[in-house]
């Protein structure tokens, strides 16, 4: 069950798991599963071929304003899961 949720209503809850769900294999869906089995699906990444970079599109933000990572996915993952860790650790 993928249940969309406001971010403000789930920062004080624990994660228990970040995930990243493969659309195609240019765009994942990241997926944040809190210990209570509640999901929030953050955002998602698409491969930008004029970037050359993964870039992350968050959920339920509008506009068209992106974060780019990195040309790897691996280095990208890592580096998309310390920072939902670290946001959701400092509340």
């Amino acid at each position: 069950m993928n249940v969309k949720r406001n971010r403000e209503a789930t920062i004080m809850r624990k994660i228990k798991s970040i995930d990243f769900l493969k659309n195609s294999d240019n765009s994942y869906d990241v997926l944040i599963t809190y210990t209570n089995d509640d999901q929030l699906t953050y955002g998602t990444l698409r491969f930008d071929d004029k970037q050359d970079a993964w870039v992350l599109w968050y959920t339920g933000q509008g506009g068209d304003d992106g974060v780019a990572y990195h040309e790897s996915f691996q280095e990208t993952d890592d580096q998309v899961k310390d920072e939902i860790a670290d946001w959701n650790n400092s509340m």
